[in-house]
């Protein structure tokens, strides 16, 4: 009788424990399930948003090194995207760290090369949508020195952090290789890497920097911008959604302070190794929204373009000549001749100082500018 009930109680605990394992496995598999989503959604999201703004500008016959820019930058982010992928499955990302099973060496060396991969290819990304964003602005046309230098100035400071980044991320270890063998029970030798928490936590916070300032410049490109109040804002929306890409960096810079002052006990659950890939995904999105906005115009003018619905073309077409950015006392001091030269270029109307007549006369001069390369921010605001 007491063999039969030690055996009861053995068949009690096996049937227990393989509840209990097949049902960690199901809960491993669905934690799993949106991790993975929030990784190919993302980029999904992007290559829509860059092909919408690639045909918009093919179909207007506007394609200019912005959108070559920004291209290239997608390029990068389908990259890391693949590898982002491969890294998570294989580092069991989005399951709680006491559930996940210790990695072989191999399997840790293979993982720590994509998690290199992934640094290698992350800052491109940013410093191409940047460099995209800059190259917009000057098309826009503002006159101002003060301006043209700050975009210039930012330009050539973006690209030099993009690339040193690059560098420094390919290179944490001397030889290379360091990076991924120093986990073997014996690691090479007079090998040197630098301080990773000071590298990761440094150029996390250089994006926030950079972020702000880019969205900064727009801001004082609409101060003098000849609009009324509701243009301004509709506007400045526009040129500044890339505030939301700021405050996914600010969050990004949050999860790697965390992780590296020990304050995540179990850094492999959640969404904290998507972080990067979605922010880079969005900051795509946002660079490719002046584009979309005028592609919507075209398709659906009623929910996007003039009050009374009108599809004509010169409602989103670009024009290398700049809007006038210059004050309204400025403007009515010239002389009258002037006045009528600048009428023809800039958009602005002898008869009328209203934004409707602006734009009218600026849809005449788009027409003859039509096969030019360059945008103006009067085709920003009605489109």
């Amino acid at each position: 009788m007491e063999r039969h009930s030690q055996i009861l109680g053995a068949l009690r605990r096996r049937m227990v424990n393989v509840f209990n394992e097949g049902y960690k496995q199901i809960e491993m598999v669905e934690n799993m399930q949106p991790r993975v989503a929030a990784v190919v959604v993302f980029p999904v999201l992007s290559t829509v948003s860059v092909a919408g703004r690639v045909g918009t500008r093919l179909w207007m016959k506007q394609f200019y090194w912005d959108d070559t820019l920004c291209i290239i930058g997608w390029a990068f982010a389908v990259s890391y995207a693949v590898v982002e992928y491969i890294w998570i499955k294989m580092n069991w990302f989005g399951y709680h760290l006491v559930d996940i099973p210790k990695l072989s060496l191999d399997e840790t060396i293979l993982a720590t090369k994509y998690s290199l991969a992934q640094q290698v290819l992350y800052n491109p990304v940013l410093g191409l949508v940047k460099a995209s964003m800059v190259v917009f602005f000057l098309r826009l046309g503002d006159q101002r020195r003060a301006i043209k230098w700050t975009l210039y100035v930012f330009d050539a400071i973006n690209i030099g952090h993009m690339i040193s980044v690059f560098i420094a991320a390919l290179f944490q270890c001397i030889p290379v290789s360091a990076y991924w063998h120093r986990y073997r029970p014996v690691p090479p030798d007079d090998f040197q890497c630098i301080d990773e928490k000071a590298f990761s936590l440094v150029t996390a916070g250089l994006a926030i920097l950079t972020d702000v300032v880019v969205l900064l410049i727009p801001m004082a490109m609409l101060w003098n911008l000849q609009l009324d109040l509701r243009k301004k804002v509709v506007v400045g929306i526009a040129l500044s959604l890339g505030w939301v890409v700021t405050i996914i960096s600010a969050i990004r810079f949050k999860v790697f302070y965390d992780f590296w002052m020990g304050l995540d006990n179990d850094g492999t659950y959640g969404y904290n190794q998507a972080i990067s890939g979605i922010e880079i995904n969005v900051a795509l999105i946002t660079c490719c929204a002046p584009a979309l906005k005028a592609m919507m115009t075209l398709f659906m003018p009623r929910l996007f373009g003039t009050l009374d619905g009108s599809r004509r073309h010169g409602n989103v077409s670009y024009s290398r000549e700049a809007y006038a950015m210059q004050n309204r006392s400025q403007s009515k001091s010239q002389p009258q001749s002037r006045r009528e030269d600048v009428s023809g270029i800039h958009g602005r109307n002898d008869d009328s100082e209203s934004q409707e007549a602006i734009v009218k006369s600026g849809r005449r001069s788009t027409r003859c500018h039509q096969e030019e390369d360059g945008i103006s921010l009067h085709a920003v605001v009605r489109s």
